[in-house]
């Protein structure tokens, strides 16, 4: 049966910098004016707009001009973005699946099922992976890959995530911030939001445990 997942992106580990568009810019273009472009480089990759946002684009950085505030980046944007409209660093663009393999007690790439993924800037669940081999007892876990610069990050400090994309929060950082009328407001990071999420979920599951036994 096939398991569908959701590999979520935690903007905290992936994102580095930060800007916002210095003016309109159309689609069909690759050069992107921010209001400071000092800290942008090439070969990092650029989300173009809110990170979550349907028009939300995910683009490899060319070059940088700090002088004309100008990043370029590798194609040409598919959308129109306005001033004012966030920009963000990335060091990752792809994520990479893996499923637990319990007799080898390795993680096992999952290429033929399509990984590594494009990282979907432009969903808000995070990034969509299929396995047409995945059980209910079946275990993810999803590395971040650099293909411009040949880096991975450790499978090992990933988060597991169970078969049918289960996820052991109760609720996405996307729709807290939506709740909550901060979800452009980039200043309050997501690892932040996310303490006060696990204080929360341990109080849920802490009274749940008192009532119900588990699994349910």
């Amino acid at each position: 049966m096939a398991m569908n997942l959701n590999a979520v992106l935690e903007p905290d580990v992936a994102i580095t910098e930060r800007s916002e568009l210095r003016a309109d810019i159309a689609a069909g273009v690759t050069a992107i004016t921010v209001k400071n472009a000092s800290k942008f480089a090439g070969n990092k990759y650029l989300c173009i707009g809110i990170l979550g946002n349907e028009t939300a684009e995910l683009r490899k950085i060319v070059s940088v001009s700090k002088v004309n505030r100008t990043v370029t980046v590798d194609s040409v944007t598919l959308y129109a973005h306005y001033q004012d409209d966030p920009v963000c660093q990335l060091l990752y663009n792809k994520r990479k699946v893996y499923r637990y393999n319990s007799t080898s007690g390795s993680w096992e790439h999952l290429s033929a099922e399509g990984s590594p993924k494009d990282i979907e800037v432009d969903n808000q669940q995070g990034t969509y992976f299929e396995d047409s081999e995945g059980t209910q007892s079946s275990i993810y876990r999803a590395t971040y890959l650099s293909v411009a610069c040949n880096v991975e990050t450790s499978v090992l400090d990933a988060v597991s995530i169970t078969g049918g994309g289960v996820s052991t929060d109760l609720i996405s950082l996307y729709r807290i911030r939506y709740s909550a009328g901060f979800k452009e407001n980039y200043q309050i990071e997501d690892s932040y939001l996310d303490q006060y999420r696990q204080d929360a979920q341990g109080e849920v599951w802490a009274a749940l445990r008192i009532r119900y036994t588990f699994p349910l």
